[in-house]
């Protein structure tokens, strides 16, 4: 990453977001059924993930986030707007940031 971050910053940035940002939490948080489902599409390339956590007013500031989720009937809605997503055009799958609980900021 770091040689082809040195031929061409954007490139590196684009691949973090997939690699590292997209795929790391499913590597780590997801199920094994999850993994096997989701990971290798996106492993050979064939599928791009991307990164949404900027807000219009907020920024970058993942504490500040107004996008919020909630739980009904075992299922996860999501409410907020995102904006400057990294790999937007081109995802079939992302991480997104959300906040839950607003009382609870940063933790």
């Amino acid at each position: 990453m770091e040689e082809i971050s040195r031929g061409c910053a954007g490139t590196g940035t684009i691949m973090t977001a997939h690699n590292s940002i997209f795929m790391g939490p499913i590597k780590e948080f997801a199920n094994q059924k999850q993994k096997v489902d989701i990971l290798p599409q996106f492993v050979t390339g064939e599928l791009v993930g991307c990164f949404m956590l900027s807000e219009p007013g907020n920024g970058s500031d993942a504490g500040a986030a107004s996008t919020n989720a909630k739980l009904d009937n075992g299922n996860w809605v999501l409410n907020g707007t995102k904006a400057w997503i990294t790999n937007s055009y081109q995802s079939s799958g992302g991480t997104l940031f959300a906040t839950t609980d607003k009382k609870m900021k940063h933790r």
